[in-house]
């Protein structure tokens, strides 16, 4: 009797470190034929790898272990920029906090943030590359190469209530950058007028409280 099999191919897609093994062979059992196990993943750096498909980029269909082989085959490793979204002590975190871009060389983008977090007290001032709002900031056409993390800047509003001044404040609130420990003003605002008064500097409440 003739003795059939088919065998399988992993290409692990410019990965650091290759699957092993690289194929397998697939004896033809009538119905029955799988691979006995898949080989160990293939390694990329800076990416994360996200199984098998039968066509490249991750098209096609998953390839498990329990795939139906009927004949010679190439399955292709698919590869992923996992994007963090650090909500920096947020109250609300973003929906969804991470989410895959699948590596299709060169038109890698985001295509919509997650929704906004959210933290008392202060307003959200989007997503930037380094934390307190430092780096560039990114949005839903940002191109992505490689496993990255974006964080949130907060910036908390002081508003200044000029009393029923002739000439108010200039200007009349400034948002604060949360920088950890060292959020202040940096500068006051100009000095309002009242005619007929001085003004005697700014009180966390009414009538120099």
């Amino acid at each position: 009797y003739a003795k059939w099999t088919a065998q399988v191919s992993f290409d692990s897609q410019n990965a650091t470190t290759a699957s092993d093994p690289a194929t397998k062979t697939v004896i033809y059992t009538a119905g029955t034929d799988t691979v006995d196990a898949l080989p160990t993943a293939p390694q990329r750096t800076n990416y994360t790898f996200r199984g098998w498909w039968t066509a490249t980029n991750g098209g096609g269909t998953e390839f498990s272990a329990s795939t139906q082989v009927t004949g010679d085959v190439t399955v292709y490793a698919k590869w992923v920029s996992v994007v963090s979204f650090d909500g920096q002590g947020a109250t609300t975190a973003a929906d969804p906090s991470s989410r895959d871009v699948v590596k299709t060389g060169g038109t890698d983008t985001l295509g919509t943030l997650p929704t906004a977090p959210q933290k008392t007290g202060y307003s959200f001032g989007g997503w930037w590359t380094a934390v307190s709002g430092g780096g560039t900031q990114i949005d839903a056409d940002t191109v992505v190469d490689g496993n990255v993390t974006y964080y949130a800047k907060w910036t908390a509003r002081v508003s200044f209530d000029s009393q029923g001044a002739t000439t108010a404040a200039d200007p009349s609130s400034k948002d604060v950058i949360k920088t950890a420990g060292t959020d202040t003003l940096g500068t006051l605002p100009t000095a309002p007028q009242k005619s007929g008064y001085t003004f005697g500097g700014w009180w966390t409440e009414t009538s120099g409280g």
